[in-house]
């Protein structure tokens, strides 16, 4: 893309046809995203379970706590738990 358009242009290319979902036409991740479910579900021999795919584990979610709380100490806040 770069060679195409120039350098600043070729550089957010990608990224403004991710922000619109089209890459080339097709929608950027779905048939990865397809594969990755039909694969799972063949090996495991069960149907797919979308509650079971967005699942919160308590690993995730000290996770998620853990970045939520560098990222308010590096703007400057402190984060407490909510009563």
């Amino acid at each position: 893309m770069k060679a195409r358009l120039g350098k600043a242009e070729g550089l957010t290319a990608p990224a403004e046809a991710a922000a619109h979902g089209t890459s080339g036409g097709r929608s950027v991740g779905e048939p990865h995203k397809l594969a990755r479910i039909l694969f799972a579900m063949m090996t495991r021999r069960t149907p797919d379970d979308e509650n079971q795919a967005f699942k919160q584990t308590p690993a995730t979610l000290s996770r998620r706590i853990l970045n939520l709380q560098k990222q308010a100490a590096k703007l400057g806040f402190q984060l407490s738990p909510a009563l």
